[in-house]
């Protein structure tokens, strides 16, 4: 079935969205010391392993009808018994998600407008007015990530005109490739999207092809804004002091902001954190809907849909204002383990049931190789599990 364009385009942004987020911040201030064509690398493999995972993912999805999510694939797949377990994973990689999306959005904003709005105010206005867009429906949420993108587009533009004059190509010299391990963690954080393809599965009427050509294109894109993003703050701040700043706590935004010393920059900052976090949580919310949807088996209306966002929006919000820390350093590493494991894991054994003991094949499949490249794929997973900091 063709698909209209413009659905494409907002699948194709919703994915962009999903990716754009804290991560990005984090990652030049993770490998300062390694040099900048190590980064590149690291990009590289980052891009690699989550097109494959998405790939495996969205060929499981191929075989359930559409609104189904990850806990129709996981009973079916793996068993009830297993699916608990991941329904554990994923739940609390959720939780914590939006929780810190909703901690670092009301800091965010409540910086932006000092002497107006209060951290607590922002919180809850950045909940409910993102969140009811995303209970709404997702060509709702679909129009509002069209909105937010632009707005990141408009300042990234700003942001690199700002910040090129001050960059220095000797700062960009020089590679020391055993420090770029330590970052993995951030660096594969960064590039997570597969939690929406469910839900844009649903979205594009179950149709893989044009899906797989969202998630292409979507993946791409921000694997060469992510390349530009590396190069200019490489470029801007020696690769040594981001990566003592990282020590202390400081994020690369804030070293930015030191070495730069610009006011017009400072809100260009503030401004575009906002936007990615809302960008990000767009997805994740809309993706928690339906997983919660999924696992209850309910609709969003009436009092399904009252305790559906008491659920995925209420819960997290209250969470994030008297935890917000925690959620903070969970997200940081344990984050990073179980969207390891739910979303590069998890997905090559739901193929490798379905096709060598349900017989469910795609045609052709969506990633070519057979069992060698599963093997592959685990084997990344637990290699990326096995070097990021204890």
């Amino acid at each position: 079935m063709l698909q209209p364009k413009r659905k494409v385009m907002g699948a194709t942004l919703l994915i962009m969205g999903a990716m754009i987020g804290t991560g990005m911040l984090g990652m030049p201030a993770a490998q300062g010391n390694s040099g900048l064509i190590p980064g590149f690398a690291m990009l590289l493999f980052c891009w690699l392993y989550t097109l494959c995972c998405s790939r495996l993912l969205l060929e499981a999805c191929t075989w359930f009808p559409k609104g189904s999510s990850f806990m129709s694939i996981a009973t079916e797949l793996l068993g009830k018994k297993v699916a608990v377990l991941f329904w554990c994973v994923y739940a609390i990689l959720f939780y914590c998600g939006i929780t810190s999306h909703i901690a670092a959005a009301g800091d965010a904003i409540g910086g932006l407008f000092q002497n107006y709005l209060s951290n607590l105010l922002s919180s809850v206005f950045f909940t409910l007015f993102l969140g009811l867009f995303a209970y709404n429906s997702m060509r709702a949420t679909d129009n509002l990530n069209r909105l937010f993108i632009f707005g990141l587009s408009l300042i990234s533009f700003l942001f690199i005109l700002v910040s090129y004059p001050y960059v220095k190509v000797a700062h960009l010299i020089g590679t020391q490739w055993t420090q770029i391990f330590p970052a993995i963690h951030i660096f594969l954080f960064a590039f997570i999207f597969q939690f929406i393809i469910p839900s844009l599965y649903s979205y594009l009427e179950c149709d893989a092809r044009a899906l797989k050509k969202a998630i292409w294109i979507g993946s791409t894109c921000t694997l060469l804004l992510y390349a530009v993003w590396l190069s200019l703050i490489l470029g801007v701040v020696p690769g040594k002091e981001l990566a003592r700043d990282f020590l202390t706590g400081k994020t690369t935004l804030d070293s930015l902001e030191a070495y730069i010393n610009n006011p017009f920059l400072s809100g260009l900052v503030h401004e575009f954190v906002i936007l990615a976090l809302s960008t990000s949580f767009l997805a994740l919310s809309i993706t928690f809907f339906d997983f919660w949807a999924d696992t209850l088996k309910w609709t969003r209306r009436g009092y399904h849909g009252i305790v559906l966002i008491f659920l995925v929006l209420v819960i997290p919000l209250i969470l994030a204002m008297n935890f917000p820390q925690l959620f903070v350093r969970i997200v940081d590493l344990g984050g990073f383990i179980g969207a390891t494991i739910a979303f590069g894991i998890f997905p090559v054994l739901f193929v490798w049931i379905g096709r060598y003991y349900k017989y469910r094949q795609a045609t052709p499949a969506l990633l070519p190789g057979g069992k060698f490249a599963l093997i592959l794929i685990i084997l990344a997973s637990i290699g990326a599990l096995i070097l990021s900091p204890t």
